[in-house]
């Protein structure tokens, strides 16, 4: 449930039968992201159907073979986050993205600060999710595997990144300050604290 003050843009993954760099048929993959510049926190969420969630599965039985189980989630991350980092710079929303702040904004419109730190928070996010979806399969294979297994459609991996480096600099972009640096490239530095996990079935929030 929204919050005072929290804004709700509506973005979905185009419905493909097919992904990117290794085609998976049936369903549809979503991605949910929420960013909540009060807590310095991001968090995550990746719907893989059930066709995909098989698949996957299957890789992973096959010797423990992470790295190839990846190389098929790989394609619907980049994809996705990529879709959210266009739609921000077009100002037009084109998925599910949640931003909670201390500054109401305008209704269906993205935020000018937000414009100017999607791509260095695009390029980070895709960094710490694709090294913790990696460790995950690769260290906790046996669980995705049981998730898979229930009788829900598909699995939804959900990220949850605390202590986001570079949130401070956020807010005080917001508040309409310079935070000295901050449109250098790589003004984010430092790693979050991470933690993932999995849920049967679809599962964005």
């Amino acid at each position: 449930m929204l919050q005072i003050r929290q804004r709700l843009y509506r973005i979905e993954l185009p419905g493909t039968a097919r992904l990117k760099g290794g085609g998976i048929v049936g369903g549809r993959p979503e991605i949910f992201l929420l960013i909540n510049l009060r807590t310095a926190e991001i968090k995550f969420w990746m719907y893989l159907p059930e066709a995909l969630c098989q698949q996957i599965s299957t890789e992973m039985s096959k010797g423990r073979n992470h790295l190839a189980a990846f190389m098929l989630i790989k394609p619907l991350l980049q994809q996705g986050v990529a879709t959210i980092i266009a739609g921000i710079k077009s100002r037009k929303m084109p998925g599910n993205v949640r931003l909670i702040s201390e500054t109401p904004e305008l209704e269906n419109e993205v935020p000018a600060w937000l414009v100017i730190v999607a791509e260095e928070i695009g390029k980070k996010l895709l960094q710490w999710v694709t090294q913790l979806v990696i460790e995950y399969l690769q260290n906790r294979s046996d669980q995705f595997r049981q998730v898979c297994a229930s009788r829900r459609d598909g699995v939804t991996i959900r990220v949850s990144l605390s202590r986001v480096p570079g949130m401070e600099n956020v807010r005080l972009l917001l508040a309409g300050r310079t935070a000295l640096g901050l449109l250098a490239p790589g003004w984010i530095r430092g790693v979050p604290g991470m933690d993932i996990t999995t849920l049967p079935g679809r599962s964005m929030g």
